[in-house]
C-alpha cells in the first residue's frame, strides 16, 4: 500500500498595492452606499413634498452632485492623513501606498459618476411618466440632453478629479502641516477648477461652479491629462514624505 505525498504549496499573497487599493476601496464603497442610500430617499422626498405646491422643472438627482464631489474628496483628505503612518509601519511600501491610493481614488469617482448617471435615467423615466420636466439648473436645458454616456464621462472626470485632488490636500497637509496645507490649498485643488475648464467641451455637462468660459480650449483628453499631471503630482509629494510617528 502506498501514500501519496502532497506537496504543499505555499499560498501566494497579493501585492502590497493590490492589498492596498482594495482594503481603501472597501472603506470608499461602504461609505458610499450609505451616502446614496440616503441621497434616493432625501430627493424622493423633497420631490414628492415640492410636487404638491408647484409643477416639478428640475432634475432631483442632479442636486446631489456636489455631494457627491465633496464628500468623497473629504474622505479622500483622511485617507493619506490616517492611512500611510500604519501603511508604512505596517512593512508596506510607499510605492504600494500610492498606487493603492490613487486606483481607489480613480475608481470610486467613475463608481459614483455611473451610479449617479443610472438614477439620473431612471429618474427621466419617472419625471416623463408623471409630465414633468427633467430640466437641469439651466432654463430649458435637459439634463441628460446630449445622452447619459457623454454625461456619465464628464462626471467621471471631474468625481475622479475630486479624489485626487482630496489625495493632495491629504499629503499637504501631512507633509507641510497646517499652515503650509493651508497655503498650498489652490494648488491642491486646482485638478477640480481645471478638469471642469478644460475638459468638459459640452456646455451641458454638470461642473461644480457653472459653464466653463468658452475662450478656454477643452476637450475630454485633457482632462485625463490633468488627472495624470494630479496623480504623479501625488505620487512625488508621498515617495519621499518623512512619516509621523504616533504618540501614546
Amino acid at each position: 500500500m502506498t501514500t501519496t505525498t502532497r506537496t504543499a504549496h505555499p499560498t501566494r499573497r497579493a501585492p502590497q498595492w493590490q492589498r492596498s487599493a482594495v482594503w481603501q476601496l472597501s472603506v470608499y464603497a461602504y461609505l458610499m452606499a450609505w451616502a446614496w442610500a440616503i441621497a434616493v430617499v432625501v430627493v424622493a422626498v423633497i420631490l414628492a413634498i415640492v410636487s404638491r405646491s408647484v409643477n416639478v422643472e428640475l432634475s432631483g438627482v442632479a442636486f446631489s452632485h456636489h455631494a457627491f464631489l465633496w464628500f468623497p474628496f473629504s474622505i479622500a483628505i483622511m485617507v493619506t492623513t490616517s492611512l500611510l503612518t500604519t501603511h508604512v509601519a505596517a512593512g508596506m511600501t510607499r510605492a504600494s501606498f500610492i498606487k493603492g491610493a490613487i486606483i481607489a481614488a480613480v475608481a470610486t469617482g467613475i463608481g459614483n459618476a455611473v451610479v449617479a448617471t443610472l438614477l439620473l435615467v431612471a429618474e427621466r423615466a419617472v419625471y416623463d411618466r408623471l409630465g414633468w420636466v427633467h430640466g437641469s439648473d439651466d432654463a430649458g436645458r435637459a439634463v441628460l440632453q446630449d445622452g447619459a454616456l457623454a454625461y456619465a464621462a464628464g462626471l467621471a472626470l471631474l468625481f475622479s478629479a475630486g479624489m485626487l485632488s482630496g489625495l493632495l490636500v491629504g499629503i499637504c497637509f501631512y507633509r507641510f502641516g497646517g499652515l503650509g496645507g493651508i497655503l498650498a490649498l489652490p494648488l491642491a485643488l486646482s485638478p477640480i477648477l481645471l478638469t471642469g475648464w478644460v475638459g468638459m467641451p459640452n456646455e451641458a455637462q454638470w461642473t461644480a461652479w457653472g459653464s466653463a468660459p468658452g475662450s478656454v480650449p477643452s476637450h475630454p483628453l485633457l482632462g485625463v491629462l490633468v488627472l495624470a499631471a494630479a496623480a504623479t503630482a501625488y505620487h512625488l509629494l508621498v515617495r519621499r514624505a518623512p512619516i509621523a510617528k504616533k504618540e501614546g
